[in-house]
């Protein structure tokens, strides 16, 4: 029933907004390739919606969309602990009941690393367990022939807007102890990190599993798979017909979307 509901209110949404391009700014990361660009296609053919992005760290998404400066903001984190992370960065914030937040997904991180180190005749045989992961990311393994792996040193590469993203990895996977010192950084977007490491020979790093689709990147299977939120917040500076598309969108992800994010 409530699946019936949900379709119904969003099919009275598609006519409302009728056959109009509306573009939404949205504010993200993790979530572009986990959550908006699979749905992309379909939102710009079912609701005439066309998504652009910014990316930046979590503290400055919700600094942004509170400005006015995105419609929406997207991170993979609770509104508790967004809030928290703000509060850490000595920014302002609201209570927490004054922010229009929703949870619309899951957000999955894992240990990437680069096409380099692993052939398909080594990926069986150089299955990362939870306690190489952690010595690879904290200096105590420092060259991939340890491990069964080609005779390269191992590069651990951070992307410089992975703020609230570093903290979980770090306590989700590498039980709270610090990534090596002098590790590499990413610059840029999202998708930079995909191409650091492939331009990056004995590199590793961590981030969305979306990001090994149609690459050569291996994520090991063994390795911890961090599970968080994704936190979207509104702006409350929209006006109600973008206020309408962006209920719209919503609808469109918790409803339709689904199916489309499963494959």
């Amino acid at each position: 029933m409530r699946c019936f509901a949900a379709s119904l209110t969003l099919a009275f949404m598609c006519c409302a907004l009728g056959a109009q391009v509306t573009t939404l700014r949205v504010g993200a990361v993790t979530a572009i390739p986990g959550l908006f660009d699979p749905l992309k296609p379909a939102l710009e053919k079912e609701l005439g919606i066309h998504l652009t992005y910014k990316e930046e760290s979590g503290v400055d998404l919700l600094t942004d969309v509170e400005a006015g400066a995105l419609d929406v903001a997207v991170a993979g984190i609770s509104m508790e602990g967004w809030l928290d992370a703000m509060k850490a960065k000595g920014r302002p914030v609201k209570p927490i009941e004054s922010y229009d937040h929703r949870r619309i997904g899951t957000d999955r991180l894992s240990v990437l690393v680069s096409p380099d180190v692993v052939s398909d005749a080594t990926a069986l045989a150089m299955d990362l367990d939870r306690e190489q992961i952690k010595g690879l990311f904290t200096g105590r393994i420092r060259n991939w022939k340890e491990l069964g792996g080609p005779d390269l040193p191992v590069v651990v590469l951070v992307s410089r807007i992975f703020v609230t993203t570093a903290k979980a990895f770090r306590d989700g996977a590498l039980d709270g102890q610090p990534i090596v010192e002098g590790h590499g950084m990413i610059e840029g977007g999202i998708y930079d990190i995909a191409k650091a490491l492939c331009e990056t020979k004995g590199a590793i790093t961590f981030g969305p599993l979306g990001l090994t689709g149609n690459t050569r990147i291996w994520s090991p299977a063994q390795a911890p798979k961090i599970e968080r939120p994704f936190t979207l917040v509104v702006s409350p500076t929209l006006d109600p017909a973008r206020k309408k598309t962006v209920e719209a969108m919503i609808a469109f992800i918790n409803g339709p979307g689904q199916a489309i994010l499963a494959k």
